[in-house]
């Protein structure tokens, strides 16, 4: 701002020296007819010099101001962009950040699931090998019932077998005391016969022996 009050006050005053060379210039035209061409001509050309320098200077001046706020617009971009970088770095510091949360987060769950699976794998491997105890428990239990009722169903056979053959012995006894009794029965009878038969031979022997009786008193 300085720079540009410095060049414009620069420009009023060569502004002010033309009009002051022209104004002189007018003057000596009117009151002095005959001056040469020479000097107006010398006066023209430095005051077109004069001029031109003027413009060169206002043009760089301007060239200036220009570069500068082009600087000034290349540098506020500058700032905008490092600020929007640095907004940007820490807005993607911000998601890397949640981004690693949340793949902690999903690696700590991970790993819950997997302790729980274990957990569960290992009361699965810990009932099946109870069943398996349980089964065979059961098992040998099965069996020993299965033993002891086949003892038992053999002692009630043996038991019955001992009460059919003490029956059948029983009866075999009755049935031999019977056929003895029927033997000496049958033999007694057989000597009653026997005596039956000698005793009715007798008379027979005596009449044989005996004399004929008469009956012709009669």
């Amino acid at each position: 701002m300085e720079g540009e009050k410095s060049v414009d006050a620069f420009l009023d005053e060569v502004a002010t020296f033309l009009d002051q060379t022209d104004a002189p210039e007018g003057a000596k035209n009117h009151s002095h007819e005959a001056a040469t061409t020479s000097v107006d001509d010398s006066l023209l050309l430095a005051s077109h010099q004069l001029l031109a320098e003027t413009e060169d200077l206002l043009a760089s001046h301007k060239n200036s101001d220009y570069y500068q706020r082009q600087q000034d617009v290349r540098s506020a971009s500058t700032n905008a962009k490092s600020s929007e970088d640095d907004r940007s770095e820490s807005q993607c510091t911000d998601e890397l950040s949640a981004e690693k949360r949340r793949e902690i987060r999903n690696a700590l769950a991970a790993q819950r699931r997997v302790r729980y699976r274990q957990k569960l794998k290992d009361e699965k491997e810990v009932l099946k090998q109870q069943a398996t105890e349980l089964s065979a428990q059961l098992t040998s239990l099965e069996t020993s019932q299965a033993e002891r009722k086949a003892k038992q169903a053999s002692n009630l056979m043996f038991g019955a077998w001992r009460a059919v053959a003490a029956r059948q012995l029983e009866r075999r006894m009755q049935a031999e005391q019977q056929q003895k009794l029927l033997r000496a029965e049958v033999v007694g009878r057989s000597r009653l016969i026997h005596q039956m038969s000698l005793l009715l031979d007798e008379p027979l022997k005596i009449n044989e022996q005996d004399p004929p009786i008469s009956y012709a008193k009669y």
